[in-house]
């Protein structure tokens, strides 16, 4: 539009009609003016939804690769749990074998209901919280076989289970530790309280276990180091909807899990 006004229109009403050239430029310098404002108000309407389509688009990809990098660490974290629980299971299996072999048929039994979980059930992204409680119960009940008498165990559920999901092992694997870290570093007069309760789309979860003295410390860390895992998948997989403590007190180590449902 410019090289067209300078070039053409003004040379020619110079040649043609020079006294009228100066207020045909005029005219025409003014509405080239009011021109090229137009445009530059389209032009920066389009670069300013072109920067907004680039900007979601950046976004989206940053939020995916967050996901997958997210999923691929919790599939890590699960893969490292895995055979620490089946080894825990196969050493219980192996234990009552040798010293209560009248009850490994039915230790057996719950066994193969564990590894199903394990291997089938475990794999969903969230699992039945009855079926979560039905294998605490069965791994609780082959560690009672081990123990016998030497260990004392409870296991209380409060409130309606039905419908309830939650992501599989939470709760398992912070059970397999008090047994872990409890009862297996000190059998004798041991004891393991599990409280599991819902109330008002909440799930409060508790499990706490005896600390001998002359394991106190050094269990008492090493019980911590072995509930990282468990945490890290509440961090991923309820990441604001969760209250987690974990807490020593003299002779015991207890965990509280608060979880809106």
């Amino acid at each position: 539009s410019i090289l067209k006004f300078v070039f053409s229109d003004y040379i020619f009403f110079q040649a043609i009609a020079p006294e009228s050239a100066s207020t045909v430029s005029k005219l025409k310098l003014s509405a080239l003016l009011v021109n090229t404002k137009d445009m530059t108000f389209i032009v920066a309407i389009f670069a300013l939804v072109r920067f907004a389509r680039d900007h979601y688009i950046l976004e989206s990809n940053i939020l995916e690769l967050q996901r997958k990098s997210l999923e691929a660490e919790l599939k890590l974290i699960e893969h490292q749990m895995d055979p620490h629980v089946i080894f825990n299971n196969f050493n219980n299996l192996y234990s009552i074998s040798i010293y209560r072999p009248e009850y490994l048929e039915s230790t057996v039994k719950k066994l193969k209901s564990l590894r199903h979980y394990l291997f089938a059930d475990s794999k969903s992204s969230e699992i039945l919280l009855s079926r979560e409680v039905e294998m605490i119960q069965n791994y609780m009940g082959m560690e009672k076989l081990r123990y016998g008498e030497r260990l004392n165990s409870t296991f209380k559920v409060e409130g309606r289970l039905e419908g309830i999901t939650i992501a599989p092992l939470i709760l398992y694997s912070f059970v397999e530790n008090c047994y872990v870290h409890g009862a297996g570093e000190d059998p004798k007069n041991s004891w393991i309280r599990i409280e599991v309760k819902v109330r008002d789309s909440r799930l409060t979860f508790k499990a706490a276990n005896s600390v001998s003295d002359q394991h106190d410390l050094k269990r008492s860390n090493g019980q911590k180091g072995t509930n990282e895992n468990s945490v890290r998948r509440l961090e991923l997989q309820y990441p604001n909807s969760h209250r987690l403590t974990i807490r020593d007190k003299r002779n015991e180590h207890i965990v509280e899990l608060n979880l809106s449902l």
